[in-house]
C-alpha cells in the first residue's frame, strides 16, 4: 500500500492498495480502502483521536480540526444519501459499509464529547439491525462486529448505562496456561478476589488476563479484543443492573468504587483512550464521586486504605494537567492521597507497584505516566 500526502494540509489525497495482499473482510484499513464512506468516517475518527491527544486546550491544530469536520461531513452526506433510498430493507451490498460508518461516527462524537449525537447514531444502527434482521449475517462481517461492539460499549461507558447490543462472540476465551498463571501474580487483593462478589472477581480476572496477553505480544489481537469487551460488559452490568450474585461482604459503595476504578483503568491503560477525551474526564469524575461516597459512608480509609490509594492512583492516570475552569479532578485525587498521608513510592506499603498490582496495574506502562502527573 502507498499513499500521497498533500504537505500543505497534511491530508491524504491518493491511495494505492495491492488488493491481493489485503483482506477486506478481517482488517479495518483495507476494508476502508474499498469504500469511500468507511474511509471518510475512518479519517474523521483519526482526526478526533489526534485532537484528543493535543497537549493543552486551545492548542489544537486548526487544519486538523477543519479536516476532521470535513471528513465527518462527507461521511454523513453519504450515509444520508443511502438512508434516503426508497427501501433500505432490500438487498444492498453497501449496507454493511454504511453500518460500519454510522457506528464509527458514533465513536467520533463520543471523542468530541457529543454524547447525545453519538446516541442518535447508535439508535439508527440498532433500528437498521432490527429492520434488516442482520444478526444472521454478522458472522460474515467481522469489521462490522468490531465497529458496532466498540461504539456500543464506548457509548454505554460514556452515558453510564448498559450496552444496547449483545456481544457478538462467546464469553469462553481460551488462553495459554502461562498467561493464566501470570494473571494470578501477584495474588489478587481479598477485596477484589472475594469480598466484592463473584462478578467483580470475574471482571478483574478478564482485565488481568488482558494486561498479560498484551504484554506477552504472542496473543492474537482478536483474542485480546474479546477479553476486553467481556470485561467491559461485566463492569457495566455490575454498575447498572442487578447482578445475580450472593450479597458481597462489603458495602455497595465499596463495590461501586472498586468497579469504577477498574472501569477507568480499562479505558486508560488497556483500551488506551487519550486521557483528554471527554469520556475519560466523565469517568474520572464518576470515580471521584464514588470515592467520596465510600469514604463518607464506610471506614474504608482506616480498614483498607490500600483500596482508596489504588483508586486514587487510577484517577490520577485519567486526569490531565490543570486548565483553569476545565478540570479540578487531578487536584481532587491528590487531595485524597494527602488525606490518608500517602504518596506513590516503591517503599510505600500501600502506594507501590506491588500493592497497586494486587488490584490492576501495569508497572511498565503506567509508572512513567503516573509519575509525570504527581
Amino acid at each position: 500500500m502507498s499513499c500521497v500526502i498533500d504537505r500543505r494540509f497534511a491530508v491524504l489525497t491518493e491511495f494505492k492498495l495491492n488488493e491481493s495482499n489485503a483482506s477486506t473482510k478481517s482488517t479495518w484499513f483495507p476494508y476502508a480502502m474499498q469504500n469511500a464512506t468507511v474511509m471518510h468516517s475512518t479519517i474523521a475518527l483519526s482526526a478526533a483521536l489526534l485532537l484528543a491527544t493535543t497537549p493543552r486546550v486551545g492548542h489544537c491544530d486548526p487544519a486538523l480540526q477543519q479536516e476532521g469536520l470535513y471528513q465527518k461531513g462527507q461521511a454523513m452526506r453519504q450515509i444520508r444519501e443511502w438512508c434516503l433510498q426508497s427501501n433500505v430493507s432490500y438487498c444492498d451490498s453497501n449496507r454493511a459499509a454504511i453500518m460500519i460508518s454510522i457506528s464509527t461516527m458514533s465513536t467520533v462524537e463520543i471523542l468530541y464529547g457529543n454524547f447525545e449525537a453519538a446516541k442518535a447514531h447508535l439508535f439508527g444502527i440498532y433500528k437498521l439491525y432490527e429492520i434488516l434482521n442482520y444478526q444472521q449475517e454478522f458472522s460474515n462481517e467481522p469489521v462490522l462486529r468490531k465497529s458496532i461492539s466498540f461504539a456500543d460499549l464506548f457509548l454505554a461507558s460514556a452515558l453510564g448505562s448498559l450496552p444496547k447490543f449483545p456481544l457478538f462472540h462467546s464469553y469462553d476465551i481460551s488462553l495459554p496456561r502461562e498467561i493464566q498463571n501470570e494473571a494470578m501474580r501477584p495474588q489478587p487483593h481479598p477485596i477484589v478476589a472475594t469480598q466484592c462478589g463473584r462478578s467483580v472477581a470475574q471482571a478483574f480476572n478478564y482485565l488481568r488476563l488482558a494486561v498479560c496477553a498484551i504484554r506477552s505480544e504472542s496473543i492474537p489481537s482478536e483474542t485480546i479484543r474479546m477479553l476486553i469487551n467481556v470485561a467491559d460488559v461485566k463492569l457495566l452490568e455490575i454498575l447498572h443492573s442487578e447482578v445475580p450474585d450472593p450479597p458481597p461482604a462489603v458495602p455497595p459503595s465499596i463495590v461501586n468504587l472498586v468497579t469504577r476504578a477498574s472501569h477507568l483503568f480499562l479505558y486508560i491503560s488497556i483500551r488506551q483512550i487519550p486521557i483528554r477525551a471527554s469520556i475519560i474526564r466523565v469517568m474520572a469524575d464518576r470515580l471521584y464521586d464514588s470515592m467520596e461516597e465510600a469514604v463518607t459512608q464506610t471506614g474504608i480509609c482506616t480498614d483498607c486504605p490500600e483500596v482508596v490509594a489504588w483508586a486514587a492512583c487510577v484517577g490520577l492516570l485519567g486526569t490531565w494537567e490543570e486548565v483553569l475552569g476545565i478540570s479540578s479532578a487531578r487536584a481532587n485525587f491528590l487531595t485524597v492521597l494527602d488525606s490518608i498521608g500517602l504518596r506513590y513510592s516503591r517503599d510505600s506499603p500501600w502506594v507501590s507497584d506491588d500493592s497497586l498490582s494486587s488490584f490492576l496495574w501495569d508497572a511498565e506502562r503506567c509508572s512513567l505516566h503516573f509519575r509525570s502527573t504527581t
